[in-house]
């Protein structure tokens, strides 16, 4: 993982509370805040507002041309060349960083709906996202809450 996607895992503050893997252990080590969501697949009566896996290994101008217009303006990382931009559908949020340098697209977050929501249950967020908790393409790591058992959104990374 990226120390500037850190940053921002790190910045948006968050977590669940779920058992984590020997790679998360690994990484909380730089970035606390992570843990592995329990693995959950979507069920189909379940609302995919942002297909992330199709997002992935994409460049940002892909990236926007399947996602349309993002709420503002970037947002970038001071100490870094990484850039955040933000889509919001359906009260959901899909924050994308990307290197300003590459355009490569270096990570997702999609927190809970709402200021300051957390939950207990990865699952809406899970399939809001398609994603699936375990699949080899990808780790899903929830961010942590300061209240313990809940979390504020999801990190998405590629394997």
């Amino acid at each position: 993982m990226k120390p500037s996607f850190a940053l921002l895992l790190l910045y948006l503050a968050a977590g669940c509370t779920s058992p984590s893997s020997e790679k998360t252990s690994a990484r909380a080590n730089t970035s606390p805040a992570l843990a592995r969501p329990p693995v959950v697949v979507p069920t189909a009566s379940q609302t995919v507002v942002f297909d992330v896996p199709a997002l992935l290994g994409k460049n940002i101008e892909q990236v926007a041309r399947q996602l349309g217009k993002s709420t503002g303006p970037d947002t970038p990382n001071l100490t870094v060349n990484e850039v955040e931009r933000t889509y919001v559908r359906q009260g959901y949020k899909l924050v994308v960083t990307y290197d300003t340098t590459s355009r490569k697209v270096t990570g997702f977050v999609l927190p809970v709906p709402g200021p300051g929501a957390q939950t207990k249950d990865c699952r809406k967020l899970l399939a809001a996202g398609n994603l699936e908790s375990g699949n080899a393409r990808y780790t899903v790591d929830s961010l942590a809450s300061d209240k313990e058992g809940y979390f504020t959104g999801l990190a998405i990374l590629n394997e």
